[in-house]
């Protein structure tokens, strides 16, 4: 709609323009905005950016629950190998012991493994470590729950922190300390990108 003074108020939009004797246009804002319209004006668009970050996390998620399988097989097998029996040898109370601690040091292993890669983008995958974390707690817990033969002299033994550090929970300490590192490095590094001055793109 125009007016006699030049002005031009436009109610869909809430915006009135006005042509001054300079010949210039003075724009104001007026509170008659349609709903339909701020909202579709200020509606972020938050499906594409998710798309573009779920493209880029997948294949973290992806390397990471490979990563935990592998630990979960390794740990399976390592303490199989101490709590089968040989040549008619029963299993003891430290044999127990030790392959519960190898099943329950793995918590850390993919407490860092979730840490790392929260930082990159991954969300929903990230619930496959944890599952695996719980199915191995609960694996530990049992064995720990076990007594040794009846010839065995120290057959209730009561764990101790040095069982924790055991020939079988080595590697997985080993991977506790890269996965920190790597959180810790990309801690640190990410406050240093944003400060980064931004290189403006040549044009042609």
């Amino acid at each position: 709609m125009v007016f006699v003074d030049g002005s031009c108020h436009d109610p869909r939009l809430g915006v009135i323009a006005t042509t001054t004797g300079a010949g210039r246009s003075v724009v104001r804002q007026t509170g008659e905005c349609n709903p339909e319209v701020r909202h579709s004006e200020h509606m972020s668009l938050p499906v594409a950016g998710d798309a573009s970050a779920t493209r880029r996390a997948w294949p973290v998620t992806a390397a990471l629950t490979i990563v935990a399988i592998l630990v979960m097989v390794f740990t399976w097998f390592s303490a199989g190998i101490t709590m089968s029996p040989f040549f008619g040898q029963l299993a003891s109370r430290d044999d127990y012991i030790s392959g519960a601690m190898a099943y329950l040091t793995t918590l850390p292993v993919f407490a860092g493994m979730i840490w790392c890669g929260w930082q990159r983008g991954s969300r929903a995958g990230l619930v496959l470590i944890a599952l695996a974390g719980v199915t191995m707690a609960s694996v530990g817990l049992q064995l720990l729950a076990k007594i040794g033969p009846s010839f065995d002299v120290d057959r209730n033994r009561t764990p101790n922190v040095a069982d924790a550090f055991g020939d079988l929970t080595r590697l997985n300490w080993a991977a506790v300390v890269v996965l920190v590192a790597i959180a810790v490095t990309t801690e640190w590094l990410r406050p240093r990108a944003r400060r980064a001055p931004q290189v403006p793109a040549a044009q042609s």
